[in-house]
C-alpha cells in the first residue's frame, strides 16, 4: 500500500546512473539471529478492534524529493466527489509535514505518518489532517520511521497491534506506539535497514532490506524477521531473496514479500512464506499489494520499456493478465480499496523521456475490473497510498 521503495532506488540511479521452489541462493544467506520458535514468542490472539465498513478517501503521501530540498506533502482524493486537495497537511497546520514522509496509517480517528527524513512520526485527526502530536524518537528508540501498515484491527510503522502502532526505523529497529499514550513503548533490534511489514499467524513479519547498503549489493538485506506480538520478541529470522522491501499478508494465512534485487542483474521477485516458514518464489514484479487473497502486481524494472500489471489469486494460481486498460508513464505505488475493488496507481509525470522526481506526480483510478475512471494531480513522489477508513 504505500512505493517508497521505488522512489528510493530510483533517487540512487539518478545520483548515479512461475511457481518454483527457491534456488541454492539462499543457502548464500547468513541469517543473525535463527532461535528456535518458543513459548515466549508465539502468536497473538487478542480481539481484533471494531472493523471500519467503507473507505471514503485515499490519502497520497508525497515523499518530495530532499536533494532538491521538496518537502513532502499530503495530498487527499475525495472518492463522493471525485477531487484531489493538495498540500492538506500545510493548509490546516501552517507547517510544512516534512522531509521525505515514507507512509501513513489510519487507526481508530487518527492517522499515524511516517516522516523519514525528519525522523518524526507525525500523529493527525484522519478526517482534517489537523496536527495532534510529533513523536520524536531518540537513537535508543530506533531512528528514521519507514513504514506503518494496518491489519486486523492493527496499525503498523512496520509497528502496530493491540492497541499498538508499529514503526520500522531505517537504523535496524522497529518501534511500538501506545496509542493510548501516544509514546514509544517498546523497542526490538531486528535486521539492517527494516522497511515494509505485516501481520500474518499472528505474528508481525519485517522485510530486512539492507537498503543503504547498495555499495555492498545489499549483502545482509536477505531475510525476514518473525516477531511474536505478545512478547515483541523475534522468533524466527527467515532467509529470503536479495533486498526485500515490500510484504503483504493474505486471508488464507501466507505472507508474501517482494525481494527487489539490485536493480541491475538480479531481478525482483515475489517470494510466499508459508506458515512453517517455507519460502518459495512466486512471479517477477516491483510493486505489490493484495486483497482478501488475491495478489496486485506490477514489473516495472528501471529502465524498461514496457510495464506488466497483473493480478494472481493465491488460493488457485490462477493469473489475470493485463489488470488495468490504461498504464500509467513510471508507476510507483499501488493500493486497492478493500471494500470496492478499486484500484489505484501512482506516477511519476515524465520528462524528457524519463520519470521527473522534482515535479507533481498523479494518481489513476481504475474500476475493480481494471477500466480507467478518473485522474488526479498530486504531489512530488507520490508513492504512498493510505485509505481514510470508517
Amino acid at each position: 500500500m504505500k512505493f517508497k521503495h521505488l522512489f528510493f532506488a530510483a533517487a540512487l540511479f539518478s545520483i548515479a546512473p512461475l511457481f518454483c521452489a527457491c534456488n541454492d541462493d539462499d543457502n548464500e544467506i547468513e541469517v543473525p539471529r535463527d532461535p528456535e520458535e518458543d513459548p515466549s514468542s508465539q502468536p497473538d490472539t487478542t480481539p481484533e478492534a471494531t472493523s471500519p465498513t467503507e473507505a471514503t478517501g485515499l490519502y497520497v503521501i508525497n515523499a518530495g524529493n530532499l536533494s532538491n530540498n521538496v518537502n513532502g506533502t499530503l495530498s487527499f482524493i475525495n472518492f463522493e466527489k471525485g477531487t484531489a486537495s493538495n498540500n492538506v497537511f500545510f493548509d490546516i497546520n501552517k507547517r510544512s509535514l516534512g522531509g521525505t514522509p515514507q507512509d501513513a496509517i489510519v487507526y481508530g480517528s487518527k492517522m499515524y505518518i511516517a516522516i523519514y527524513g525528519s525522523n518524526i512520526i507525525e500523529i493527525v485527526d484522519k478526517n482534517t489532517a489537523k496536527s495532534i502530536k510529533q513523536i520524536v524518537p531518540t537513537s535508543t528508540q530506533g531512528e528514521g520511521p519507514r513504514d506503518i501498515i494496518a491489519a486486523n484491527g492493527k496499525v503498523y510503522v512496520s509497528m502496530y497491534a493491540n492497541g499498538k502502532v508499529y514503526l520500522s526505523m531505517y537504523d535496524g529497529y522497529v518501534s511500538r506506539i501506545d496509542t493510548l499514550s501516544l509514546t514509544i513503548d517498546a523497542t526490538l533490534k531486528v535486521g539492517p535497514n527494516p522497511e515494509e511489514m505485516t501481520v500474518g499467524n499472528g505474528y508481525l513479519y519485517v522485510a530486512n532490506s539492507d537498503g543503504m547498503n547498495y555499495g555492498a549489493d545489499y549483502a545482509n538485506g536477505k531475510s525476514v524477521s518473525k516477531i511474536g506480538l505478545k512478547t515483541f520478541t523475534e522468533a524466527k529470522r527467515i532467509p529470503v531473496g536479495l533486498n526485500p522491501t515490500k510484504i503483504c499478508s493474505t486471508t488464507e494465512g501466507n505472507v508474501y514479500v517482494l525481494a527487489m534485487g539490485n536493480y541491475n542483474d538480479i531481478s525482483a521477485k515475489v517470494q510466499k512464506i508459508d506458515n512453517m516458514n517455507i519460502v518459495t518464489d512466486v512471479t517477477e514484479a516491483t510493486l505489490m499489494t493484495v486483497k482478501d487473497n488475491t495478489l496486485y502486481l506490477i514489473n516495472a524494472p528501471y529502465g524498461a520499456t514496457e510495464n506488466t500489471y497483473f493480478s494472481i489469486d493465491t488460493k488457485t494460481g490462477n493469473e489475470t493478465k493485463n489488470l488495468i486498460d490504461q498504464p500509467v508513464d513510471s508507476p510507483c505505488g499501488i493500493a486497492v480499496n478493500p471494500f470496492t475493488g478499486n484500484i489505484y496507481i501512482s506516477s511519476y509525470n515524465m520528462v524528457g523521456g524519463w520519470p521527473s522526481y522534482t515535479t507533481d506526480g498523479y494518481v489513476n483510478e481504475y474500476s475493480a475490473n481494471g477500466k480507467f475512471t478518473n485522474k488526479y494531480d498530486v504531489g512530488v513522489g507520490p508513492c504512498g497510498l493510505t485509505f481514510l477508513l470508517k
